[in-house]
């Protein structure tokens, strides 16, 4: 299974051996029911023009963000490979896939 590595700060350099970056794209989510509402809002056209496909879904708008951003990917196949990550990095959490990212990659993010 592919898992995206979410860890602020490691945008450049390879958390743990076999990671490898890949181009993902994101999502932006905002608070407003309906597209007409965020119109008026202050944020309205950074948001719209900095997305395509724009909509409302799951109660909120949301668009998909034009450029694609390089996040760190790793494949985990066994216990042993996740056992590996956590020596390298220590206690770690797995998250379910976020909304954020299209293509909905469970994450891997450092505990807190």
């Amino acid at each position: 299974m592919i898992y995206l590595i979410d860890f602020p700060g490691w945008e450049e350099d390879c958390p743990v051996e076999g990671a490898y970056k890949m181009a993902t794209f994101r999502r932006d989510w905002r608070t407003m029911g309906k597209l007409e509402d965020a119109e008026g809002q202050h944020w309205y056209h950074f948001w719209y023009a900095r997305g395509k496909n724009h909509r409302e879904e799951d109660g909120m708008i949301v668009c998909d963000i034009k450029d694609p951003v390089n996040k760190w990917f790793i494949n985990i196949e066994s216990l042993e490979d996740l056992l590996m990550i956590t020596e390298k990095l220590g206690e770690i959490k797995l998250r379910p896939p976020s909304k954020e990212f299209i293509g909905l990659f469970p994450i891997i993010d450092l505990f807190d």
